[in-house]
């Protein structure tokens, strides 16, 4: 049975009307994939939504953020809630999203869970001295006592924090009136979970850049020539991108294409130790670095730099990646594994190969490599794909038809409470 708070939240909402949404989300130049996508999706949203933004500092109007959508600080929330008919709350698994989660478990709303697991961000939240009580209640909270002697056992240094096989979203998703994902895979992993409110499906979107993409000027030392085929690896580089496997099966290619370069474009994680496996493979006077890239102009030039893109993500925490999208916006062919969200994707759009296979990325690498007519077909149908299926204003109005949906059925549990 839903709260006194919930049901009146719902009699606020008057079905057919303009819905009235406080919305929660970090904003550019916050460095988080989930800041560009709230600038791409609010000037659709707020078409045929009244749309307020809340943020902890609303001092400067982000680029981007169309005049008609009011900004306003956290602390207005609060004598101002009932003005609203939901709250949502765009979610991610990094620190950036502190406030969003902390203002979902005091006012429950939807959820955007655009990462199935949350471990990173609570631990980025709880995970110090001073805090560590709350991350020990968590861990109980989701598991039971075996979960708080994991945290005590974690806290004394005895096993590392399961970061990768415990997604620590419990709380959050019980507290939740609705939740919506990105991913037939994620949904199905949240309706194994008993007890999870109504569930909805939006595909990640993506805008294709305005205009041609500028190729990037590569050091001359490089030795880039008309047959060069330019791979690239995209994004935060991060141990789970698999970039040891990527580079591997690269310096195969190299015997029969020495020709080819490889670029490495974004900011490098720790952990990634680059420099030692970039050396003992023989590949830094055709390995190219960009470090962090600022801007999704430069990120866009940087991707149509490259003729085929290499995306591997292994384990998935759930996302999706925006990085592939952008590539294949970019109409450029990327291979990635075959699971998760990435199996999901058209065949014909990308390239997937099994999990750790390095016989088959090899393979596929290759057959880009000998065929441009190939890499031309796939991504074109890659670029159609996004232009036709994930446009913003298309994913905005499935966020509608979810968010009405949940709102008619909040009104009749409300019906349903007030009659007894």
């Amino acid at each position: 049975m839903i709260s006194r708070g919930e049901t009146d939240m719902a009699q606020a909402g008057q079905t057919g009307q303009r819905l009235r949404l406080a919305y929660f989300s970090p904003l550019p130049p916050a460095p988080t994939g989930i800041a560009d996508y709230s600038r791409e999706l609010l000037p659709y949203l707020s078409r045929s939504a009244d749309v307020t933004v809340f943020i902890p500092d609303p001092a400067e109007r982000p680029e981007g953020i169309t005049h008609n959508i009011s900004i306003r600080p956290i602390s207005d929330y609060a004598p101002l809630r009932m003005e609203f008919d939901l709250p949502l709350y765009q979610m991610g698994n990094s620190f950036q999203h502190e406030f969003v989660y902390q203002q979902a478990l005091r006012y429950p709303g939807v959820v955007v869970l655009h990462e199935y697991y949350l471990h990173h961000l609570l631990v980025a939240m709880m995970g110090s001295e001073e805090r560590y009580g709350a991350y020990v209640r968590e861990l109980g909270y989701a598991f039971g006592q075996p979960g708080v002697e994991m945290a005590w056992q974690i806290r004394y240094g005895q096993v590392p924090y399961p970061l990768f096989s415990l997604p620590l979203n419990n709380r959050l998703l019980d507290r939740s009136l609705g939740l919506l994902v990105h991913s037939k895979t994620t949904a199905s992993r949240l309706r194994q979970q008993a007890g999870r409110p109504e569930i909805g499906i939006v595909p990640q979107l993506m805008t294709p850049r305005a205009g041609e993409s500028q190729r990037q000027k590569l050091p001359a030392s490089l030795g880039i020539t008309p047959e060069t085929v330019i791979f690239a690896s995209i994004g935060q580089v991060t141990a789970s991108k698999r970039l040891d496997l990527a580079l591997r099966s690269f310096a195969r290619l190299l015997d029969n294409y020495p020709e080819s370069r490889y670029l490495i474009v974004g900011q490098e994680g720790a952990g990634s130790d680059l420099d030692d496996l970039i050396e003992s493979l023989g590949l830094s006077q055709v390995v190219y670095r960009t470090g962090y890239v600022a801007g999704l102009n430069a990120f866009g030039d940087w991707t149509s730099t490259a003729d085929i893109i290499i995306n591997l993500r292994q384990p998935t925490l759930g996302e999706t990646s925006a990085a592939v999208l952008r590539a294949m916006a970019a109409s450029r062919p990327t291979i990635v594994f075959n699971h998760g969200w990435y199996s999901e994707l058209p065949e014909e759009t990308c390239t997937q190969v099994p999990l750790q296979d390095e016989d088959a990325l090899y393979e596929a690498m290759i057959t880009l490599v000998r065929s441009p007519q190939r890499r031309r077909a796939i991504g074109q149908r890659a670029a159609d794909y996004v232009k036709n299926e994930l446009a913003p204003e298309t994913c905005a109005a499935q966020y509608l038809t979810f968010l009405n949906g949940l709102l008619m059925n909040l009104n009749r549990q409300y019906s349903e409470v007030d009659s007894v």
